[in-house]
């Protein structure tokens, strides 16, 4: 009875956590957009520094590590990285795969980071997924699933230090693939012991970050869009 309600008193810290850390994205961002409108006004022109997606992104990944972290109850960022990896379909139809998000300082971060890679041609896990169109979280308990999943990228890589593994595909309302939201924890860092349990936290607590990445692109894509022009000859908007 002791460890159950242990079990529950760290989860509703977990999910207050969560919903803290929502509010806060958005009082930030409610600034940074009135910060966007007010230079637009003066100006009459747009930048990217009061809302810089990338940066947005990387947010996100440091929140979703934090909650993690504080669930779990320890706080070692060298155990665990979260990470976001959009996919990018070129006007030619050739499909993109960039690492474009990370919880980790730059000087820690992966070597593939912020680097275009064919999706054909990448050997990473979420790159497979990506290629399946799979839309279902994967989750991997241990270092034995791990390693049936996960394929070297070279010689040196060592996959034994994984320990955990949760991809949770990301789609906008439209069922576009938007990319792969995923954390990786190693050296024994174990978040939840069974498959069931941690695919549970995902869906609980990891999801509403990913949702968040959806949002971004979203309300970037509205700042940034270009109004298209009318048909003159009929009224009507194009497209």
């Amino acid at each position: 009875m002791k460890i159950l309600l242990e079990h529950f008193k760290t989860q509703d810290k977990a999910n207050m956590h969560t919903i803290n850390t929502l509010s806060s994205f958005a009082e930030l961002w409610s600034k940074n957009i009135n910060a966007f409108a007010d230079e637009v006004q003066k100006s009459g022109m747009v930048s990217g520094k009061n809302w810089d997606k990338a940066s947005l992104y990387n947010l996100v990944c440091e929140k979703c590590r934090d909650t993690i972290e504080m669930y779990v109850g320890d706080t070692d960022h060298t155990k665990i990285s979260v990470g976001f990896i959009e996919y990018l379909k070129k006007s030619n139809q050739e499909e993109w795969v960039r690492f474009c998000a990370h919880s980790n300082p730059e000087s820690t971060r992966p070597r593939v980071f912020d680097k275009l890679e064919k999706l054909s041609e990448c050997k990473y896990r979420y790159a497979q997924l990506m290629r399946n169109k799979n839309s279902d979280i994967e989750v991997a308990i241990n270092n034995e699933e791990i390693l049936q999943l996960f394929n070297r990228s070279s010689p040196e890589t060592d996959l034994r230090k994984y320990t955990q593994y949760i991809a949770i595909p990301v789609f906008c309302s439209k069922k576009k693939m938007l990319g792969v939201f995923q954390i990786i924890t190693k050296y024994n860092y174990i978040i939840i012991n069974d498959k069931a349990g941690l695919r549970h936290f995902a869906e609980s607590n990891l999801i509403p970050f990913s949702n968040l990445i959806v949002l971004i692109d979203k309300i970037s894509k509205g700042l940034y869009a270009r109004p298209q022009k009318s048909d003159e000859s009929d009224g009507e908007q194009n497209g």
